[in-house]
């Protein structure tokens, strides 16, 4: 199986893969089993459910990670910039607010 840059190929296909064995089983279970059809289908949905995370851990896992680790990389490394400037930008404002307090501390004593 081809994984793509974004992974989501991979998983499309580990629920496609999933959806078609869950109707299988739902149809095998219906009919050779002889179960009501209801408990048959929910029977399936769980297979295909189970089958989907499974399918996906082992074969898209690889992606997902990579892709967390990038994302949460590219997240830190944009707040830690976005920190820097606003931590400058306050340093250079910071002393034209104080000296303005003071003006009007000062105004107020003398009155």
């Amino acid at each position: 199986m081809t994984q793509s840059d974004s992974g989501m190929e991979c998983r499309k296909i580990c629920w496609a893969i999933a959806i078609v064995i869950g109707c299988v089983a739902a149809l095998l279970l219906g009919t050779s089993a002889d179960w009501h059809w209801l408990l048959a289908i929910l029977a399936g949905v769980i297979v295909a459910v189970l089958g989907g995370w499974i399918l996906n851990y082992f074969f898209c896992g690889q992606t997902d990670e990579a892709a967390t680790r990038t994302a949460a990389a590219t997240a830190a490394a944009t707040a830690g910039a976005a920190a820097a400037t606003t931590a400058t930008k306050v340093e250079e404002t910071a002393a034209p607010v104080t000296e303005a307090v003071e003006d009007t501390t000062t105004a107020d004593v003398e009155t």
